[in-house]
C-alpha cells in the first residue's frame, strides 16, 4: 500500500508541477508525518525537490522522455 501511495503522491507532483505538504495529507488522507516520510522516500527517485512547505517537480534533472518512460512504466505495473 505505501508503495502505491508513493507512486501516486510521485505522480500527481509531476502532473502539477509541485505541490504544499498541506495538500498532500488533504489529497492522499494521511497525516503530515507520514507525507514527511514519503517525501523523504521520494525525494531519493530524484524527480522532485524540497521547496518552503512543499515540493516540486525538478525539471532540470530528467528529460521529457524518461519521465513519460516512467509514467508508462507505472501505467504497466497497475496494470493501466
Amino acid at each position: 500500500m505505501r508503495t502505491d501511495r508513493l507512486n501516486e503522491m510521485e505522480q500527481y507532483i509531476l502532473k502539477n508541477a509541485s505541490a504544499s505538504l498541506e495538500e498532500l495529507t488533504q489529497v492522499f488522507s494521511v497525516s503530515m508525518n507520514t507525507v514527511r516520510r514519503d517525501v523523504q522516500q521520494l525525494l531519493q527517485r530524484g524527480l522532485i525537490r524540497k521547496v518552503y512547505g512543499g515540493v516540486e517537480y525538478s525539471v532540470s534533472e530528467y528529460t521529457m522522455s524518461e519521465i513519460i518512460a516512467s509514467g508508462y512504466d507505472m501505467m504497466e505495473r497497475t496494470g493501466l
